[in-house]
This record gives structure tokens, sequence and C-alpha cells, in this order.
């Protein structure tokens, strides 16, 4: 399969976004900075993990600590504090809630724990939830306190690897891989513990099952099997407890997940599968060879951070729009794969965007078949989003500030919110499609 020769060219993909229904100076939540984990040279003997932090107001990027280790596996960031791993270390460090991206001295290590075979990291309430693979052989699933580190639960269910995390509510779903048939684990976390509650046992072609989702009642997953030939789209149905798949050719090292899409590489880079219509869509991205880092799940994907590596020179990574367009990149250590954006709300005092909402013109209001946009900005991203979040439109477009024309005839009737995000500042403005 091409997974197989491709792994010299990795794409790493991080997806986040703005919110489309409200402006980063009206008090919503904006990116503030991504912590980036590179592994360096594994070979090397002395070899160091070097963390990196991003800050999106500077566009700068600055090194913020060296520790031993071979490579990189994991980052998740809550508040203040960013959880990454180094080897067979967990890593804490206090890194801000303002721009700090730019100033390694703002940055401290709280502690670490030495926590082998981490493979993936999710955060829920005051629950840090941790799936271990290799070297870990059991325990694959635990569960700590985020501010004490003091350990909740410990799994003695899962005899393999623990792969993917999905959080539904209050209970958690973790993709358990297996040499006959795919599970998954859920646990309840409603309770001040949390709690087992049983083994979900899917079919032979999920065996491998790695990145799950879910979306109108279901589980999806995708599970790579490198000994039979076949990746799979897995479905399992939460009320009927009934499990399917569908073959599809598909990266093997994570995807991302948005409002029906399964954003992946489907055999001509990043691409877009929609789950109702079962379509694949036109590349977003022609690269060889994509993997997600899927955090801010909730989000809208105004954005995607792609992480460019051939594990022998530094890595570059690219932010990249919806519609493929680059509108920034910089340079990281080589073999990067940990990564994991902060987002912070204008309540916790820092300065927010420019909102140029008085300058921004939209006619006609009602409309039912196009409107107009002037905006102060020669190039901005335009996206469209119902009053549910759902988005509906993206966009990135150039000489608004003469005028830029949008067709909504397709659109259904209701209320919709335009963002707008431009060099310049934000903006948001309500219309009616009547």
């Amino acid at each position: 399969m091409k997974k197989i020769t491709k792994l010299l060219t990795v794409f790493t993909f991080l997806a986040a976004a703005f919110s489309a229904q409200q402006s980063w100076a009206q008090g919503g939540p904006f990116p503030n900075q991504i912590i980036i984990g590179s592994g360096g040279d594994y070979s090397l003997p002395n070899n160091k993990v070097t963390f990196y932090a991003y800050s999106f107001t500077s566009n700068k990027v600055t090194a913020f600590d060296s520790v031993p280790g071979r490579f990189t596996k994991a980052a998740v960031v809550s508040n203040d504090t960013a959880y990454i791993t180094a080897d067979s270390v967990l890593y804490r460090y206090y890194i801000g809630l303002g721009d700090t991206g730019v100033n390694k001295q703002t940055i401290k290590k709280i502690d670490s724990v030495i926590l082998p075979g981490i493979n993936e990291m999710k955060i829920y309430n005051n629950y840090l939830i941790v799936s271990r693979w290799y070297p870990a052989t059991d325990k694959l699933v635990q569960i700590y306190d985020k501010s004490s580190l003091k350990l909740l639960y410990n799994d003695t269910h899962a005899t393999n690897q623990a792969n993917g995390i999905l959080i539904n509510e209050d209970t958690a779903y973790i993709a358990i891989q297996n040499d006959t048939f795919g599970m998954l684990e859920e646990i309840s976390l409603s309770q001040s513990t949390p709690k087992f509650v049983k083994l979900i046992k899917l079919d032979t072609t999920s065996k491998d099952l790695q990145d799950i989702f879910t979306y109108r009642g279901n589980i999806y997953g995708l599970s790579y099997y490198f000994a039979n030939s076949y990746d799979n789209i897995v479905t399992y149905n939460l009320l009927s407890g009934k499990a399917s798949s569908k073959m599809m050719d598909t990266a093997d090292n994570g995807v991302y997940f948005y409002s029906g899409n399964i954003y992946a590489d489907f055999g001509k880079g990043l691409q877009a599968y929609n789950i109702t219509t079962q379509a694949v869509g036109s590349p977003i991205s022609t690269i060889d060879y994509v993997a997600c880092v899927p955090e801010n799940d909730e989000e809208y994907p105004d954005y995607f951070y792609l992480i460019k590596s051939n594990f022998i020179t530094n890595d570059t990574v690219f932010i990249v729009t919806p519609s493929g367009k680059i509108i920034n990149h910089f340079v990281v250590g080589k073999s990067s794969q940990a990564l994991a954006s902060q987002w912070t709300d204008i309540g916790d005092g820092i300065k927010p965007t420019t909102s140029l909402n008085q300058h921004i013109t939209l006619y006609p209001n009602p409309s039912n078949n196009k409107i107009n946009i002037q905006y102060p900005a020669n190039e901005a991203l335009i996206t469209i989003s119902d009053i549910t979040g759902r988005t509906v439109y993206s966009e990135n477009k150039t000489g608004i500030n003469s005028g830029a024309t949008i067709d909504v005839s397709g659109m259904a009737n209701g209320v919709y919110i335009v963002h707008l995000v431009s060099e310049s500042g934000v903006a948001d403005v309500k219309f009616i499609k009547e």
C-alpha cells in the first residue's frame, strides 16, 4: 500500500478555528498559541526533544525547552497548562494565557512524570485521559486528575493497544486495537471518579481501530490494517448497538472530523469525506501524506496546521485555509509529531484582535439571491454559518475593499453570521436569507 512507501514525507495536521458566531473582540474564544514537540534525530544516543511555542499575535516561534528523549508523540493544552510527551516522560508546563510564545522566560516547567507509551491525550473537566501503546503492555487506558496527576482510573480490560479518544457528553470512548477485532471501551465520567461501563466488540475489519468521532448518534472510526491491505471507515450506532464498515483508502495515522466530514488523505492529498453522501471532495491541499492531531474538535475549521517533515531536515509548519491557501509558515525542529493549540477568552485579559464591525457593509439584507460585502482589506477569509454554528460557506476572497459578491440562493431561509478574518482585523455581521 502507498502508506508503507510514504513514511519519509509526513504531514501532521491540526484543524483549529475562529468562532463563526462571535468576533474575538466580542468575547469569543480565539487562538493564542500552538505548542509543538520536535523529536530530533532518533538515532543519536544523546538526542533531545525540543518544545516550541508559536504566537498567533506576533507570528513568531520560540524554543522554550529541550529535554532528553528519542521522540515525542502527544500534546494537549488545558487553559494555561500544556501537557506534552518526550519518550517515556510526560511534562507539564505553565504557558500563561497571554502572548507568551515569544518569550520563553514566561513558560515554565511545572513537573514531569514517567509514563511510557502515551499514544493520545484528551482533557475533560478535571480529567486527563490517556491512551497507551508500546512499550506499555497493560493499563492501556488511564485517567488522571489533571492538576495533581493523581491516578483515578486504571484499565484492566484492553490487552493490545489503546488509540483514539472520544468524549461524548459525559462519556469517554477509547478505540482499542485487537488482533482479532476492534473494540470500544466505554467509561462514564459523570461520577466523582471515572467508572468502567463496558467493552463494545466490533468486527474483524476494525481490528486496527484508530481515530474515532461521533456524529448524529453514531461513532465513526478509521481502521487501518496493513496485513490484509485494507482500510475501513467503521460505524457504530449508539442506539442499536450495530456496527458496519466501508472499505476506503485513507491515511494511516490520523484524521480530523468536523460537522459530518472526515478530513484525511484519501489518495490525492487532504480531502473531506462526507459521511451522509459518502463522497470524497476535491483536494484541499495536494500533499502526499497527512496525519491529524485532533485538538479543539468542536471548533470551526477555518485553518489547518500542517507540519511537513522528512525526519532528516527541520520541519516547516504551514497555516492553510480550507481553500488550500497557505497564509503563513514557520520552521521548527526535526520529526515533529506532538502539536496542540491554546484557545483563550477575552475575559482572561488578553488584548483581542481589532474588531472592524463598524467598517463592514453588507447588502441587500435580507436577501434571497446574492449578498454584496465591502470591507477595508484587500483579502479576507469569509465564513458563513447558520444559527446552529454549521459552516455553509468558506472562501478566501481578494479585492473586497472594492466589493465582493456571494451567491446565497442555495442556502435555506433563516439567519446567518458572516465572519471575516484579515490582517487588519475581524468582523461579524448577521444577514437574513428569505
